[in-house]
């Protein structure tokens, strides 16, 4: 066993997720076609690999080290990559467009009110798809 994680749900308990292992050290790549999708949890990128490769950073944290490996291991054909955090980490997904245009990397922000997993199929697919065009 590498790591684990898992999902709280009950609202008395102060801390969303628990996990063990070196979770950070690894590429937790989900989905197969299109553009490679960061999100900050497991649960949206679940719901984002529907459609997209997806992966969670498991918070809004990613340091240049993991985008060298994402570019050089974790990218599709097409080799573009999303940055969807929540609004109130666009500071953070700014700097961290910046840091993958400076690999070299194609990169793009998806820009929405909430997390992924907050919305439907069709309007993560449609958020991704419009926002994926204006880059």
């Amino acid at each position: 066993l590498v790591y684990w994680i898992a999902r709280n749900f009950d609202p008395k308990i102060p801390n969303k997720y628990r996990a063990s292992g070196n979770i950070k050290d690894h590429l937790h790549i989900l989905g197969t076609e299109g553009p490679l999708i960061l999100v900050e949890d497991a649960v949206s990128a679940i719901k984002v690999s529907r459609h997209y490769q997806a992966m969670p950073l498991f918070g809004a944290i990613i340091t240049k080290q993991m985008l060298v490996q994402i570019r050089d291991y974790g990218l599709s054909k097409d080799g573009q990559l999303g940055i969807w955090l929540d609004s109130d980490k666009s500071r953070e997904a700014f700097i961290y467009l910046n840091w993958a245009k400076e690999l070299g990397i194609k990169t793009f922000i998806v820009r929405s009110k909430h997390d992924p997993k907050a919305y439907y199929d069709y309007e993560i697919k449609a958020n991704i798809a419009i926002n994926h065009t204006l880059s």
